[in-house]
């Protein structure tokens, strides 16, 4: 089993002496020069000079990642259930957000495409182009906005590191992007109520690569990425996993509550 797990600067300095043919000696000697910059070019000398060369194929590859998200209970479903995507979530009578959402009133037909609240039919979040507009604002494209979640955009996001310090774009450490979506078309701030009830965690997670959208990049480059993140601050690496892929309970690393250092931006 070749483990390629980055998350932290421990792991990124065992992944690269597991993952390729270097002495470990001329790894330390190269992370102390790039400490001071220059991290690519001095990776690409040590390549060079020492013939250092990735020993695994990118589909042979057990990816250790990390999915950020909130709770009000510790994560009980995921502990149960694994992670699961936001169609899965929804339909699941038993999952926070489905729960949450039934407390505030909003209900979601996903086979009929429609969106209700308090008992209204709001109109239908069919994720097309007829059913959009070209103005952010109106009725039209915020259903259409909740459609492309749930239609589009509704696989499990992970990270194979993130920065600690900055929160990624779309305020996942706060509450799911889809309830500040609903809450701008009904017009009620449940995503506040959520935000002000639940708490951060980041759960880490095996799945095989094969199991993740795939990139361009060849195995070199995930050496790189493992260089990189011994000797810099650790950057966002988002990778999303294919649809319809849930990960199993079994396949759980770890669940932390988590919440980011911003005071040291």
């Amino acid at each position: 089993m070749k483990i390629y797990d980055i998350t932290d600067k421990e792991n990124a300095y065992n992944t690269f002496l597991r993952l390729s043919n270097v002495d470990e000696r001329v790894l330390q000697r190269y992370i102390h020069e790039a400490k001071y910059g220059g991290s690519w070019d001095i990776f690409k000398r040590m390549l060079e000079k020492y013939d250092v060369r990735p020993t695994f194929k990118k589909d042979e590859l057990i990816c250790h990642l990390q999915h950020m998200t909130t709770s009000a209970n510790g994560c009980e479903h995921i502990k149960e259930k694994g992670l699961t995507d936001l169609r899965i979530t929804y339909e699941d009578t038993d999952s926070e957000l489905r729960q949450f959402l039934d407390e505030q009133g909003v209900k979601i037909d996903l086979p009929g495409q429609r969106i209700y609240f308090n008992g209204e039919d709001l109109g239908s979040i069919e994720y097309s182009k007829e059913n959009n507009s070209s103005d952010y604002y109106s009725p039209t494209h915020r259903r259409w906005s909740i459609g492309r979640k749930f239609y589009y955009d509704f696989c499990i996001c992970g990270f194979f590191s993130f920065n600690h310090k900055r929160p990624y774009g779309g305020m996942v450490n706060y509450r799911p992007e889809i309830l500040f979506n609903i809450s701008e078309l009904i017009r009620k701030r449940i995503d506040k109520v959520w935000t002000d009830t639940h708490k951060t965690y980041v759960v880490k997670f095996s799945i095989p690569y094969n199991q993740l959208v795939h990139d361009d990049l060849d195995e070199t480059d995930f050496l790189y990425k493992a260089f990189y993140n011994v000797v810099d601050e650790l950057e966002d690496e988002e990778v999303l996993l294919q649809d319809h892929i849930t990960v199993l309970p079994e396949d759980i690393i770890s669940i932390e509550r988590f919440d980011f250092n911003i005071k040291s931006i």
